[in-house]
């Protein structure tokens, strides 16, 4: 998460200072958080799964029953979970 967070905000201070076009950064930012996404739903052999939260679907089960958040509940497990960290990154 510090590594997602420090890039979304190393991409904002470029695009501010001139040395990144805002669509390359908002791309970079959608693979981030698409690639984090899959960290947190088991896809990504690097990282160790906390069982069925991870691979069982309880992440985005969890998800789709928040109201708190402008998360659309009928979106793939993936694009669900990865608009979880736009949000975040967003929020910085």
């Amino acid at each position: 998460m510090r590594g997602f967070a420090a890039g979304v905000l190393a991409r904002y201070e470029q695009v501010t200072r001139g040395e990144l076009e805002a669509s390359a950064a908002a791309q970079a930012d959608r693979q981030a958080c698409l690639q984090l996404g899959a960290v947190f739903l088991g896809e990504d052999a690097g990282y160790e799964t906390v069982g069925a939260w991870n691979t069982g679907g309880g992440l985005p089960a969890l998800l789709r029953g928040v109201r708190r958040y402008p998360l659309d509940g009928t979106a793939d497990d993936r694009q669900l979970v990865a608009r979880l960290f736009a949000l975040f990154a967003q929020a910085q």
